[in-house]
């Protein structure tokens, strides 16, 4: 009898846990279901062309059927872009936003796409996630060697974006390391160039023939748009010595190896 007693006594309190839990098991269950649930093909930090789509794929329903493949202008749109641009959407499922913009992403720029705020499914579960890209980053094309002649080395640097003299100037350094030395020593130079451009032509008074080591600051940035280099630029160079042909009086400058000159670079993460 006691036994009984007992189990019907646990069973009492086992009944009673479940009517007082279940209402929050299945609140917390629910409310789950929806939190960080977007997921899109841009990923952080990805980098976009000047007119890529945006798409953005949730995990449940968000939209009644009868919205799909409907434009959708940017004030009713789910996400939103900073800095803000012109475009629009539409919905081509009831779980996936495609924005398109009107005009080009701003180069070197960071965007920064955010849910709107408040932006639930159709069961009401509120969604929230940011994501990042950049549009056309500045980069390095490559260092080639110009001219070298009365002990001046003309070097070119080249940018996919236009750059400023200055920046160049204050983010390029110079080093050189003679045979047997085993510290590099740093190379005085000057940026000929006088306005921004993607080509920017420097000189290096008296140089050596040994190889001089170019390195670009990863805070070097593009007159075009904010977001910098983002990774220290570096590459080698070895000097070829250029002569002077004189030919029917006309006085004319050729490279002493016909072969161009070849420029090793690599990136490295800082």
């Amino acid at each position: 009898m006691r036994n009984k007693h007992s189990l019907l006594f646990g069973l009492a309190v086992l009944l009673l846990i479940l009517v007082i839990g279940l209402p929050f098991m299945l609140k917390g269950f629910k409310g789950t279901a929806g939190q960080g649930a977007v997921y899109a093909h841009v990923q952080s930090d990805a980098i976009m062309s000047p007119r890529q789509s945006i798409t953005l794929q949730f995990s449940s329903p968000m939209v009644p059927v009868a919205q799909v493949n409907s434009v959708v202008e940017m004030k009713d749109a789910p996400l939103t872009l900073n800095p803000a641009i012109a475009g629009e959407g539409v919905w081509t499922n009831d779980q996936a936003f495609v924005f398109t913009p009107h005009v080009p992403y701003t180069p070197a720029t960071r965007y920064t796409i955010a849910l709107r705020p408040g932006l639930a499914d159709l069961n009401g579960e509120e969604v929230i996630q940011k994501l990042n890209f950049v549009s056309m980053p500045l980069a390095v094309q490559g260092i080639q060697q110009t001219n070298w002649q009365d002990d001046k080395l003309e070097v070119t640097v080249s940018f996919n974006l236009p750059v400023d003299p200055a920046a160049l100037r204050a983010a390029l350094t110079i080093t050189r390391a003679a045979e047997g030395q085993e510290k590099a020593t740093p190379v005085d130079y000057t940026v000929t160039s006088k306005e921004a451009g993607n080509y920017l032509t420097l000189t290096i008074d008296k140089p050596e023939k040994e190889a001089h080591s170019f390195a670009i600051a990863a805070d070097l940035v593009s007159t075009v748009g904010p977001e910098p280099l983002g990774r220290e630029y570096s590459a080698a160079l070895a000097p070829e010595k250029t002569v002077a042909v004189v030919d029917s009086g006309a006085a004319s400058t050729l490279s002493s190896d016909k072969s161009p000159v070849t420029v090793s670079n690599a990136y490295q993460d800082v």
